[in-house]
Formats: C-alpha cells, structure tokens, sequence
C-alpha cells in the first residue's frame, strides 16, 4: 500500500486509505526527529560542536602554556620575543603570552640594545590575572658619555671613543730660551705640557692662550743658552688652556700667563 506523508505547519493528512490518528501522529514524530537528527550532531536545533583549539592550561599554575611565540605580532604591534619595546609605549613585550618563570634577555631602547657598552637586561615571566606576562626589563645598560682613551663605546652609536677629541703630542727640544712650539693644524689648541728647562734659574713660565696654537717657553727672566725639552699636548677641541695641574715644569717657581708679557721681564 503506497502512502504520500507531507508536513505543513503542523498537520499531517493522508492521501491514502484513511488511518488511524493516532498512528498518523507517531509517523509524524519520527519523521520529525529524523529531521532534527539530520541536522544537528546532538539531535537538538542549533546546536553546534566548537572545533576550535584551546591552548592548554598548567593544572598547577592555572596559566595557559605558552607556545613559540617569538616572532609573533602581538595585538598592540609588540614583537613578541625580541625583548624590545616595539610598539614604543615603554614597556616590553607586554602584551606577549609567556610561561612562568620563563626569562628574556631585553633592553628599553631598540636603537641600542646591544651595541658598545649597551648590554641588555633580563626580564621575567609573572603572573597577572589567568596569564603569564613579562615583567620589568633590569639590569640594561643605557648610552653615557665616551671616556675618553678606553676603546669602549659608552654611548652605544657603534665606534668606541669617536666623541672624543683628537690629541697630539708634540716633541718639543729646542736649543735656548724664550722659545716657542705650535700645536698643529689638525689640534691647534694647547691641552697640556711636560717640560723640562735646563737653565740654573729656578723659574720657568709658560705662556699661552688656550684658543692660540702657539706656546712661548721662557727660564728666568735672561733669553740665555738654556735648553727646553719635553712634550706639548695639543687638542683639536679647546680646552681650559694650560696650567700648573695641566703643564708640568721642573721648576720651583712657575708662570702661567696669557701671554709672555706675563713672564719675568728679560
């Protein structure tokens, strides 16, 4: 016996021999879980298995492990596992997953880390609320100024002792007294001296002006046949000029003025 069975809102009717009821009602409730299995994996309209992954969570931290993240851009521009404030709101990585207790090498300014003198410092992974985060970059060394002569680049621009000026020392073996020496071109101004005059007189003077390359020796007050010896320091920055902590001279009484109307009168 054939049977037509169409459902529309709600009614079932029969285009064959008429049936029973409630035997029409039970076919009528087959096919309708049939439908609802079809379309739903628990058999209930609208449900929906989420297949997403979920990163797993340490049973005895409560912290999400986190996974190889370096390289990684975070949601607020942060590099994740460079240890450098990328996105230049001064902090560093904050916004990067990381494992508890994990460390990173860091620096708070990219534009050095690690160049010269410029050593990075070390941040670690803390708590916060249900995820782990670094923490405060310490330990890393910022740009200072050159020290000059110590082949150390202390503000991190990549040549050590490049701030600093150029010195030259110049020989200085002159025959007589009332004698002058220049600093060269490329260091016209007078640093510094070790000179040694050697006149009976126990008076030595050095004139000079700081911002002049010439320097005028003199012994005593008489323009004899001494001998001045030594060396000139010369700089191609000005400096404070030449004086008794500056410019050594072997003698007992000494002279530092600007200009060899200063010395003794000859």
């Amino acid at each position: 016996m054939s049977i037509t069975r169409r459902i529309h809102a709600g009614t079932c009717r029969a285009e064959a021999p008429r049936m029973n009821t409630r035997w029409c009602l039970s076919l009528l409730v087959v096919v309708l879980g049939g439908c609802a299995d079809a379309g739903t994996p628990s058999g209930r309209a609208g449900s929906r298995t989420n297949d997403a992954a979920v990163p797993a969570t340490d049973a005895a931290t409560g912290l999400q492990d986190a996974a190889d993240v370096d390289g990684s851009i975070s949601a607020s521009g942060e590099r994740c596992g460079n240890g450098l404030d990328d996105d230049d709101d001064g902090a560093i990585d904050e916004s990067c997953s990381c494992a508890l207790g994990e460390t990173q090498p860091c620096h708070p300014d990219r534009a050095v880390a690690g160049i010269g003198a410029c050593a990075h410092g070390e941040q670690t992974c803390e708590v916060t609320g249900e995820f782990g985060v670094f923490g405060e970059c310490t330990g890393a060394v910022a740009p200072t100024d050159e020290i000059c002569g110590n082949q150390i680049d202390e503000n991190c621009d990549g040549v050590p002792d490049d701030a600093c000026p150029t010195i030259v020392e110049v020989d200085v073996d002159l025959d007589g007294d009332c004698l002058t020496a220049s600093c060269p071109a490329e260091a016209p101004y007078p640093v510094g001296c070790d000179i040694v005059m050697d006149g009976r007189d126990p008076r030595g003077c050095v004139a000079s002006d700081p911002m002049q390359p010439v320097v005028y020796f003199q012994e005593g007050d008489a323009c004899g046949s001494g001998h001045v010896s030594g060396t000139l320091s010369c700089s191609s920055e000005p400096g404070a000029g030449l004086s008794e902590t500056s410019c050594m001279i072997n003698k007992s009484t000494r002279y530092y003025p600007r200009d060899r109307g200063g010395c003794p009168d000859t």
